[in-house]
């Protein structure tokens, strides 16, 4: 929902913090082979009829340095 080139917003039933960095795959399929790239959770709110949590989030920028190479 909401896709941007530098990040992107989505709903889930999970609690993240604010600047938590979460991996993410945009589109996500499940069960395919989906690529994952890191993002850190910027604005968050939380709907009262169910209590969803609505996140926006930043792509980080991955560098050769990451560890994950």
């Amino acid at each position: 929902e909401n896709v941007s080139r530098s990040g992107f917003a989505f709903w889930s039933s999970k609690s993240y913090a604010l600047g938590s960095v979460v991996e993410v795959a945009v589109p996500y399929e499940h069960g395919a082979c989906n690529i994952f790239t890191p993002a850190r959770i910027e604005h968050a709110g939380e709907r009262q009829s169910d209590g969803m949590c609505y996140y926006g989030v930043s792509y980080v920028r991955v560098h050769r340095g990451w560890p994950g190479k």
